[in-house]
């Protein structure tokens, strides 16, 4: 008899932890819900962060910002106490420089940086010697070829990158953007006004969109603001597939302008996101954008199934993040109730 209760115990585990794939409008709901506060490691910096690009680089927190101390793209903080360690990625116009930042990927194999620029200007960082301090830490550079827009880009293993864009929805090519190795451009009908008007969708999506991937490159994470849809796709190298779907709430009718919708007729849905190989982390809002200046977030956590894990309720606003490997520590850039920014963390279950 103990056998047929084993058996039975592992088919509910599986099947309750099967990809989801939900087409109806439902909001998220979690199994567990937890409490935290947000240890201050550093409330002395003086940094304007920008477009939620931080990275964790070993025991280093990398964010885009800058700062009254410097005039780098990048501040890099430690996790252990807080204090900066050093700045780097000069601004400008010659080579090996940016005129700012508008996306960066991560390469966490060899601990390279790429940056890029609205000039489609790319440069690849040397993590290991901007951290030590070395100058000559830009040990490459190039212009982006085919003039990719993207909201986002990504680091894929084998010298790839992955852009987030609008046409089409996910692009994958070389370094230099010449070569294209995949591509996924299907979309799910979200409101009516999308159903006939392809353009309109291509716009929302790619307005409104938070990208994060699995630090081995095989799937991609995406959810929305201005109501939140969820979607997870896989990637074998080749071929980009969808593999879950989740909406949470629905975007609101209404004039619908480059692919934007009046925010105080929506749920404000995603803020920021990030990944492991075990979790996605998504900070998101369940308030509509007209409901107070700052709605309050929530840290949702999920599998890679789409499935809810638990969530958490913070006690100050919280801004870009990242979370160390094993899931047990999560790292922000955060601010206080007076507004004030500072660098902290909390514990993970």
């Amino acid at each position: 008899m103990k056998y047929i209760y084993i058996i039975l115990s592992i088919f509910i585990i599986v099947s309750c932890d099967k990809a989801r794939f939900d087409t109806d409008y439902a909001p998220p709901v979690f199994p567990k819900e937890y409490k935290r506060e947000i240890t201050a490691l550093n409330r002395d910096l003086l940094l304007e962060s920008f477009g939620g690009i931080s990275f964790l680089c070993d025991s280093v927190f990398i964010i885009r910002a800058n700062s009254t101390d410097n005039e780098h793209l990048f501040q890099a903080l430690s996790i252990k106490d807080g204090h900066q360690i050093t700045s780097f990625g000069n601004q400008g116009r010659a080579n090996y420089e940016l005129s700012g930042c508008r996306h960066a990927a991560y390469d966490n194999k060899a601990k390279h940086l790429y940056a890029m620029d609205m000039r489609l200007n790319m440069i690849d960082i040397d993590l290991g010697k901007a951290l030590s301090g070395d100058s000559r830490c830009v040990v490459g550079n190039h212009k982006l070829e085919g003039g990719w827009y993207a909201k986002y880009i990504h680091y894929l293993p084998n010298n790839r990158i992955l852009h987030v864009r609008s046409n089409p929805r996910l692009l994958v090519t070389d370094m230099t953007g010449k070569d294209t190795l995949a591509q996924y451009d299907d979309y799910h009908s979200t409101i009516p006004e999308f159903d006939n008007d392809k353009r309109k969708r291509q716009l929302f999506f790619a307005h409104n969109t938070k990208s994060a991937i699995k630090p081995d490159g095989t799937k991609i994470f995406h959810a929305t603001m201005n109501g939140m849809t969820m979607e997870i796709f896989d990637f074998d190298g080749t071929t980009i597939k969808q593999s879950a779907l989740r909406q949470f709430f629905k975007p609101a009718k209404g004039k619908i302008n480059q692919g934007t919708i009046s925010k105080e007729e929506s749920i404000y849905g995603a803020r920021r996101c990030c990944a492991t190989d075990k979790y996605i982390y998504l900070l998101y809002s369940d308030n509509k954008f007209g409901e107070g200046q700052n709605p309050p977030f929530y840290l949702g956590v999920f599998n890679w199934n789409g499935n809810e894990v638990c969530r958490y309720v913070l006690n100050e606003y919280m801004d870009t993040f990242v979370v160390t490997p094993d899931d047990k520590r999560l790292y922000c850039w955060a601010y206080d109730s007076e507004g004030e920014e500072y660098f902290g963390y909390f514990d993970l279950k």
